[in-house]
């Protein structure tokens, strides 16, 4: 359901109760039912108080609930206030799960850096442990503050359109049924419940944008630019989103051709025809789908990349969001560039798993012994020579060496195995044991995926 539709996560005038509003919001996000759900806690009021109202909403429904508290180990006596949670988690009945952010932290950017390794982390035990949502407590204060933050950076509607009610990372559904509710009702269902909580000490750090923002909010409601008001800018530009991602699904549905290996075949006058807005999000749209990347390149590299793509007598070749962009005669190929030395993935027998955003796998392979590693990795320049001597008349299917070099590729210990776009698979060499035919192995599936906007993409990220 699109997010404009979403009306009970906009902020209301006379709201109706918490509870019953809150009950209506999980119905309405949650309507594939799972059977177990997960809710993030670090201890503040928000998310504690979304804990406490899905547990009221797992009474009735009968549920499974998990809370995952999140130790980033960044600061004195977070470890402490992770049992704190557990020990209160323990007391209303629910099984809890301290997740530890082991390793090497950033020295630079760590904000950013604990909130990926935060979501990792999360959906990371969901998928092992069968959650089928995350549960995040962002609230209309976080919306207006991020409309306010996005702003300041210049960003474009999409991005002053705010958080998602439901969005996705590593493939997991984000749920935030608390998008349209004010902190100080959730401060009171807790002081109602009787439920103590933690006060984060960064959240005074103005060291940090989103507080330094958070301050100057409080003069904007002054003058009557309340975060009520600013979550219903964000919903505004979020209806207007959403028409536009409607827009451009359909119209690079209709006119761009993708190849099962990958990349694509665009008419170029399509994009010297459509206005600019609608251009650039067929041309990112393609980008996404062939890059597999989830970051858009910069606007004013987009600008520049629509405005080469538009020359038609005298165009020249381009890389922009990890991808190449040629000419074919009236058309534009658009292919992953490639960089480098090839890095493969190592793999097991049954894994099922998203190569670089992009092709969706499943290795069928039975390992001959524990010694024995397979990988998949892209098939390079090295690899389409291999192949043509395997079968020379591949060279006549209409696939170009560049675009080839970007397949999927299985390897073994002996170099490459299995070209699955190809349908090749390595020659039986001559007097070789039955065990060492490759039929015994090889991908039981390779689909490539096509991602029209960036939030289709965060479900294979």
């Amino acid at each position: 359901m699109a997010d404009s539709r979403l009306s009970l996560i906009s902020p209301t005038g006379g709201r109706e109760p918490l509870k019953s509003r809150v009950r209506a919001l999980f119905d309405l996000l949650l309507r594939e039912q799972p059977d177990h759900l997960a809710v993030a806690v670090s201890g503040g009021v928000d998310s504690l108080a979304l804990a406490w109202l899905a547990n009221v909403w797992r009474k009735e429904s009968r549920y499974n609930l998990s809370v995952l508290t999140v130790d980033h180990g960044l600061r004195p006596g977070s470890d402490h206030e992770a049992r704190q949670v557990a020990a209160w988690m323990a007391d209303w009945g629910l099984p809890h799960h301290i997740l530890r952010w082991d390793g090497e932290k950033p020295s630079t950017g760590i904000q950013d850096a604990a909130r990926q390794a935060r979501y990792k982390l999360l959906t990371d035990w969901c998928r092992v442990n069968g959650a089928g949502a995350l549960l995040v407590a962002h609230t209309l204060e976080d919306q207006a503050e991020t409309f306010l933050m996005r702003l300041l950076r210049g960003s474009g509607g999409d991005g002053l359109a705010g958080m998602r009610a439901v969005s996705r990372f590593n493939g997991l559904p984000l749920v935030r049924p608390l998008l349209g509710v004010a902190k100080s009702e959730l401060t009171e269902v807790l002081r109602d419940a009787g439920q103590d909580w933690i006060e984060d000490p960064s959240n005074q750090d103005e060291r940090f944008t989103r507080v330094r923002v958070r301050r100057w909010s409080s003069t904007l409601a002054g003058l009557g630019l309340d975060a009520d008001r600013l979550c219903r800018l964000a919903a505004n530009f979020g209806t207007l989103r959403t028409s536009l991602e409607d827009v451009t699904r359909d119209a690079v549905g209709d006119l761009v051709t993708f190849d099962p290996g990958g990349w694509a075949e665009l008419p170029q006058g399509l994009l010297c025809r459509a206005p600019d807005v609608l251009a650039r999000r067929i041309l990112l749209s393609v980008l996404r789908s062939v890059g597999g990347k989830y970051h858009a390149p910069r606007s004013e590299r987009v600008a520049r990349g629509l405005s080469k793509c538009r020359v038609t007598d005298s165009f020249q070749a381009f890389s922009l969001g990890g991808c190449i962009v040629r000419q074919k005669g009236n058309s534009l190929i658009i292919y992953r560039e490639e960089r480098g030395k090839a890095l493969t993935t190592e793999l097991r027998s049954g894994d099922r798993f998203i190569w670089r955003g992009r092709f969706m796998c499943e290795f069928k392979g039975q390992m001959l012994n524990d010694k024995t590693p397979y990988s998949v990795g892209p098939l390079s320049d090295q690899g389409w020579r291999q192949a043509l001597t395997w079968d020379p008349t591949v060279y006549r299917a209409g696939i170009s060496r560049d675009c080839a070099a970007t397949l999927p590729a299985l390897y073994d210990r002996d170099g490459l195995l299995e070209v699955p776009r190809l349908g090749l698979r390595r020659p039986v060499p001559l007097g070789g044991a039955p065990t060492e035919y490759p039929d015994r192995f090889g991908f039981k599936n390779v689909r490539f995926m096509k991602c029209f906007t960036r939030n289709e993409l965060r479900k294979s990220l």
